[in-house]
């Protein structure tokens, strides 16, 4: 057993309880089952935002720092370097192991990786990634890169297929920086004054993105002359690549029980594009492993949608759904094809109107989607376990050991209000009486001095 910190930020920022993605909360269970004591950081509540490092400002970082050193990590696992604080990096010494959620555009504290090659692990997700992450970080060793490929803690269930389709996550809009840039030019004419010609940028914006979807993990080549607000565009560009991808195959299969999970306010956005697709979302919620555990079992279909990060690779979700009662229909990937090789050939599409025929067939033929079913969970149970991960780390990082301990593992969690600075806190909140003091409440719950 080993004693692990896991460190990572949640893509569920809505919700009253504090959840964790389904991946990283089957990852901290399964831990756990092999009997490793792990603390866990949820660092949206220490974070200024997810993609950076900055504390917000009544944190106190010597007391995460503090704690840190009390539970003495063997191993620090975190997902996209996202950690509550730098200072953890330098007053610890024990062994990093990256998980990269996404491209390298979104790690937070990219120079703590570069100013530690020693202490960092990548694992390996894919070759894309892993080529991305050797062109980016040309300091880490090869033997720093670890097999990893996808796993899950999700688990098959008998429950009644009331889903036809389902999907699960994001559309991806969330590239206001740029809409906002080309929003703010006025009409050619309408302003003598003006020195730019905004056709010409658009123009030259279109050349570079052409380029940019051959390879989204490179920069992009456009400048965007007097804009500030798209200093980083690359996440931006890969989410509004995805938005375009996710919103035409779904409007092809919205008419055959298609139902959608994801963040409210986001899909309500489709609203003003297909308000049709829009009567497919469900408000209930569907953000942690137990939701997806229902979720992928009740469905006869589970989709898995382009990413316009990934022309290899794919999200945490496909294994969950291979792992359950569901059929997997996905986009076409040839690591899914590998994973599969020797089990079934999983149907995949290259067109929303592929996706829309090979969805009617499976819904069509219940026995095809039984033989697919039983393959992916015998697949999953062979290659997509985190045992079967956890002895490759074992294997590379000396002195780990991860898999069934003496004892059965423990979990805490890094609560926030016991990392405030008192001072700074009470600064922050004073014109707010009523929420002071129901956080000095959680405050002396969590043993801090007031």
């Amino acid at each position: 057993m080993a004693r692990v910190l896991v460190s990572a930020y949640s893509n569920v920022t809505w919700t009253n309880e504090r959840l964790h993605d389904s991946f990283v909360a089957g990852l901290i269970r399964s831990l756990q089952r092999n009997g490793n004591e792990v603390l866990v950081v949820r660092t949206n509540e220490f974070l200024v935002d997810q993609t950076s490092s900055a504390s917000r400002p009544w944190m106190s970082p010597r007391t995460i720092v503090s704690k840190i050193k009390s539970f003495d990590p063997e191993l620090i696992i975190t997902f996209n370097n996202s950690l509550p604080s730098e200072d953890v990096i330098k007053e610890t010494n024990c062994p990093i192991l990256l998980y990269a959620s996404d491209a390298p555009a979104f790690f937070v504290a990219r120079h703590l990786i570069e100013h530690n090659p020693d202490r960092y692990f990548f694992l390996e997700l894919s070759d894309k990634v892993t080529a991305a992450l050797k062109r980016v970080y040309p300091q880490i060793a090869p033997s720093h890169y670890i097999p990893f490929g996808h796993a899950t803690d999700l688990r098959a269930e008998s429950l009644e297929q009331d889903i036809s389709i389902s999907f699960v996550g994001s559309i991806g809009n969330y590239s206001t920086g740029v809409v906002n840039y080309f929003k703010s030019f006025d009409s050619i004419g309408n302003d003598p004054g003006s020195s730019i010609n905004p056709n010409e940028l658009k123009d030259e914006f279109f050349k570079q993105l052409d380029e940019f979807r051959k390879d989204s993990m490179s920069d992009f080549g456009f400048d965007f002359p007097n804009g500030a607000a798209v200093a980083n565009p690359e996440p931006q560009l890969i989410l509004m690549l995805t938005c375009k991808q996710r919103f035409d195959t779904l409007k092809a299969v919205s008419d055959l029980g298609l139902k959608i999970f994801g963040f409210p306010s986001s899909w309500s956005q489709i609203l003003q594009y297909d308000f049709e697709l829009f009567r497919c979302f469900d408000y209930s919620l569907n953000v942690s492993l137990d939701h997806a555990t229902s979720t992928y079992n009740r469905s006869q279909i589970s989709m898995n949608l382009p990413h316009g990060q990934t022309t290899e690779g794919f999200s945490w979700r496909v294994c969950e759904i291979l792992a359950s009662n569901g059929v997997l229909l996905s986009n076409k990937k040839q690591d899914l094809i590998d994973l599969m090789s020797g089990f079934a050939n999983l149907p995949t599409y290259e067109s929303p109107a592929e996706a829309r025929e090979l969805a009617k067939k499976l819904l069509d033929e219940p026995n095809w989607r039984a033989d697919l079913s039983a393959a992916s969970k015998a697949m999953i149970e062979v290659k997509c376990r985190f045992e079967t991960k956890f002895k490759e780390i074992e294997n590379r990082i000396a002195g780990i050991s991860l898999l069934l301990g003496d004892s059965t593992g423990s979990v805490k969690v890094l609560e926030e209000m016991s990392c405030v600075n008192p001072i700074k806190f009470a600064f922050r909140f004073r014109r707010d009486l009523a929420k002071l003091g129901m956080l000095c409440g959680e405050m002396r719950k969590n043993g801090v001095l007031l």
